[in-house]
């Protein structure tokens, strides 16, 4: 790590500096969120490009109807499987 010439570290070499010097948990210890990574494996990621005048149109419409976009898409593709089924 390389200090200042007074001798103290900068920001990111403090934290560098922090998390080795930090209690460190053994991996056969008790992991809290195992359970969560686990159905987060399962899960598949979805992603499209918008542009940012429709985006923040959209974002003001679910917010206006006391909802949130990740909501509102995903009622989306529930009524698509309901309204088509394969």
């Amino acid at each position: 790590m390389i200090e200042k010439e007074n001798g103290q570290l900068g920001g990111w070499q403090k934290i560098q500096k922090s998390k080795q010097g930090g209690r460190k948990m053994e991996k056969d210890k008790y992991d809290k969120y195992k359970a969560q990574k686990k159905y987060m494996a399962k899960l598949k990621k979805f992603c499209f490009r918008l542009p940012p005048e429709e985006w923040e149109a959209f974002r003001e419409s679910c917010e206006r109807a006391g909802s949130t976009p990740t909501t509102e898409i995903r009622k989306f593709i529930k009524n698509a499987e309901n309204d088509n089924p394969v």
